[in-house]
């Protein structure tokens, strides 16, 4: 999906930089696209932050930053383990949360520096989330907790954000064949339930256009389909003033921004 967005936006004028751990892939990418490339671990933030360092030297301003990077968990949660010496399990493997929401985490407070030095400040922020973050993914317990984490993540974020011009949402497809799984693992799936990387693609671009207000928007994607999936209502107004005495209830809904943040 990141290539599909980089290629489209490449496409369409943009100067593209590419992030990956695979060397490889990632040199293969930024050559097909013209941009330049930096092999970096979303989870070791020195090397994450370096290749943004690099890209604004490059280029002089960041106005895009695609927050994508993804696995598969490594390990299953509820198998059962054999205890240490000292009667307790090891260490779980946190690998897939570290990777795609802490990993998301760190792209989005350096896009945040870099949008700011902008002159005049502000661009745009996407998060790729998944179906996951709405629905409870039972076979993947640490990719939905990640998924959510980031739904919920962009919705923090976005009306503090939109004061300076920095548009943040993020994107929750359903089944896209990438490499994320063995291809034999897509071919067992309902074919037509499948979303095309181009639809992904545009996607991204209606919302770098600012066709519409989306910023703090979970956007679900699903064939050639895609759906606004806004903050959810207040259970009553009990809650809704629990929250205010939090410092205050934000949302950027129905075509404007509705905003009642307590500084």
């Amino acid at each position: 999906m990141g290539l599909a967005v980089a290629e489209s936006l490449s496409r369409s004028g943009w100067r593209v930089s590419i992030v990956d751990l695979n060397e490889n892939d990632g040199q293969a990418a930024a050559q097909k696209v013209g941009g330049i490339f930096t092999k970096a671990n979303v989870t070791v933030y020195e090397e994450l932050a370096h290749a943004f360092g690099k890209t604004w030297k490059e280029y002089g301003r960041i106005d895009f930053v695609f927050a994508n990077a993804g696995i598969v968990e490594r390990a299953s949660f509820y198998a059962k383990q054999e205890e240490t010496a000292d009667g307790l399990p090891p260490s779980p493997n946190m690998l897939a949360s570290r990777v795609m929401f802490d990993g998301a985490i760190a792209t989005v407070y350096l896009g945040l520096h870099f949008l700011r030095k902008n002159s005049p400040a502000g661009g745009s922020i996407i998060i790729l989330a998944s179906s996951a973050g709405i629905y409870p993914a039972p076979n993947g317990p640490l990719y939905t907790a990640s998924k959510h984490g980031m739904v919920g993540l962009t919705r923090a974020l976005a009306s503090r954000l939109w004061a300076e011009n920095i548009h943040i949402s993020c994107i929750c497809p359903g089944a896209v064949a990438t490499g994320l799984m063995p291809a034999e693992a897509f071919q067992q799936m309902n074919q037509d339930t499948f979303t095309p990387l181009e639809k992904i693609a545009s996607v991204v671009q209606s919302l770098l256009e600012r066709e519409e207000v989306t910023s703090g928007a979970a956007v679900e994607v699903v064939g050639q389909k895609h759906y606004l999936r806004w903050r959810p209502e207040f259970c009553d107004e009990t809650m809704e003033k629990c929250w205010d005495s939090f410092g205050g209830t934000s949302a950027i809904r129905d075509g404007g921004l509705t905003t009642n943040w307590k500084q």
